[in-house]
């Protein structure tokens, strides 16, 4: 058993990812974010103009259907989606903070970093690479404790696949 310190309880259940069926993840992606549908020669070029940066500040708001997204238009995307549990543990975090229940209208201004952030709301581990999607990453939330997929995106953000990600979320509305 597992216990976390932030909430007090025992884990019952053994921490594994089950992940969106790879067809399932493709197709959002491919489907709703832009920088997917870009050709594999675009989007080296997109990747290439990335700033080699250890924090990223993005706006992100949840859609009807639960997901979240953000939009990083100087690198062609719109509509990045967080899927693959990513979305729930994105609706607890925004509970939590702002004690309602997150629905379409909220948003919220997420730092990501792979370097400390002072007054972080949570930390996540990497843990695997994920199974099913190649170049996808799994790491654990260690507030909910909660695995959360994280698409190769963050690849293009980070250069690489970081160990940590430091997490500071602030509600917007």
């Amino acid at each position: 058993m597992v216990k976390s310190a932030n909430l007090g309880k025992k884990l019952t259940k053994p921490l594994t990812f089950k992940p969106m069926p790879n067809s399932s993840n493709a197709e959002l992606l491919n489907a709703s974010c832009t920088y997917w549908s870009l050709t594999e020669a675009e989007r080296k070029i997109v990747d290439a103009s990335v700033p080699d940066q250890d924090t990223w500040v993005l706006d992100i708001r949840r859609n009807p259907d639960g997901t979240w997204e953000f939009d990083l238009p100087q690198f062609k995307t719109f509509s990045e989606l967080f899927v693959g549990n990513t979305e729930k543990v994105l609706d607890m975090h925004y509970n939590k903070l702002s004690e309602t229940p997150a629905d379409k209208y909220s948003t919220m201004q997420l730092t990501v970093s792979s370097e400390p952030l002072e007054n972080r709301t949570t930390l996540c581990k990497f843990v695997s690479p994920c199974p099913s999607f190649s170049g996808a990453s799994i790491y654990l939330d260690d507030v909910f404790l909660e695995e959360v997929w994280l698409c190769p995106y963050v690849q293009t953000l980070f250069k690489s696949v970081p160990k940590k990600l430091y997490i500071r979320m602030e509600v917007t509305s």
